[in-house]
């Protein structure tokens, strides 16, 4: 089973902000119908404009495409950080034209 994986590595310096971001994704597709993705990263950010200086998250995402038109779509994010800590979810149903 072949599950493909994407690295990524970033830093940043401007006049609002410095830092660094680290992230890992992973991702499944079973034919041309469902997709999977998780991704898990990490923040360092500093800036004189928040006090918000980390933050980890790990989020997954799941399309299922219906035909030639609908689409599903849901997934979870878990958000860690020095002020922020939350969990989020979504649903949707789309058509495509």
């Amino acid at each position: 089973m072949k599950i493909p994986a994407d690295l990524r590595y970033s830093k940043f310096d401007s006049a609002f902000g410095r830092g660094t971001y680290r992230a890992i994704s992973l991702s499944k597709e079973f034919g041309e119908t469902v997709r999977i993705e998780t991704q898990a990263g990490f923040q360092h950010f500093s800036s004189s404009l928040t006090q918000q200086s980390n933050s980890r998250y790990v989020s997954t995402t799941f399309d299922w495409f219906l035909g030639m038109h609908y689409f599903l779509g849901a997934g979870f994010t878990w958000n860690r950080g020095s002020l922020q800590d939350y969990n989020q979810a979504f649903l949707s149903l789309g058509y495509r034209f």
